[in-house]
C-alpha cells in the first residue's frame, strides 16, 4: 500500500524526471542529429541524438510501436547515468484509460554529480540550447540559418510546454487525492529505481 510519504515522493520524482524528458527532447529535436528514420506500416521509428552538450549525451528513439514509445538514454562525461521508456502522455496514457497516470520506466539510474549540472541546465535551457546551436556551427557560414534557429527554439520550447501536460496532470491528481490505489502503485513500481 502506498501511504503519504510515498505519495509525495512519487510525485517530486515524476516533476523531476518531466524535466529531465523535456530538456532531452529540446535537445535531440532543436540540437540533435537524427540516425535513424524508418517508416513502417503503423509507425515510425526515428532515433536522434545530441553528444557533448556541456558534458552530456542524448540519445532518444521515438515511435517505437504503433502507440508511439520513447527510450532516452543519457550519458554525463561517457558514463550511461539514466535510461527511461516512456509513452507520449497527451496522445496515449491520457486517452487509453481516461485519467492520468505517470505512463513511463525508469530502467537504469545511477546518482552523481551530473544532477546538479542537469538541474542548471534546465533552469537555464532557454539560452543553453542557443549557446550550444551557436559554439557547435559554422556560424560565418550559417549565421543568418543560426539566428533564425534560434528564435524558434524559443517559441518551440514555449509551446511544449502548453501541450505536454501529462504528468503536470498526473501530480494534481495525485496530490488532490484523485489517483490511488492501482495507479499509484504502478507509478511507484515504474520509478523505483529513481526513488530509492
Amino acid at each position: 500500500m502506498i501511504d503519504e510519504y510515498d505519495t509525495k515522493r512519487i510525485v517530486k520524482a515524476a516533476k523531476k524526471l518531466d524535466a529531465i524528458i523535456g530538456l532531452s527532447e529540446d535537445v535531440v529535436h532543436n540540437a540533435g542529429t537524427t540516425i535513424k528514420f524508418e517508416e513502417h506500416s503503423s509507425n515510425t521509428n526515428i532515433k536522434r541524438v545530441a553528444g557533448n552538450f556541456y558534458g552530456f549525451d542524448f540519445e532518444l528513439e521515438e515511435g517505437e510501436t504503433m502507440f508511439g514509445g520513447k527510450d532516452l538514454v543519457i550519458s554525463y562525461k561517457g558514463e550511461k547515468v539514466l535510461s527511461l521508456f516512456y509513452q507520449n502522455f497527451c496522445l496515449y496514457g491520457l486517452t487509453s484509460i481516461g485519467r492520468p497516470y505517470f505512463d513511463g520506466k525508469v530502467l537504469f539510474y545511477k546518482r552523481g554529480e551530473w544532477e546538479k549540472k542537469l538541474d542548471t541546465l534546465i533552469t537555464n535551457k532557454k539560452q543553453c540550447i542557443p549557446d550550444y546551436i551557436k559554439k557547435n556551427n559554422d556560424i560565418d557560414r550559417r549565421a543568418k540559418d543560426v539566428d533564425n534557429i534560434v528564435s524558434d527554439i524559443n517559441s518551440i520550447i514555449h509551446e511544449r510546454y502548453d501541450d505536454f501536460t501529462g504528468i503536470d496532470r498526473f501530480v494534481e491528481d495525485a496530490l488532490s487525492g484523485k489517483i490511488r490505489g492501482f495507479y499509484l502503485e504502478l507509478a511507484y513500481e515504474q520509478l523505483s529505481p529513481y526513488l530509492n
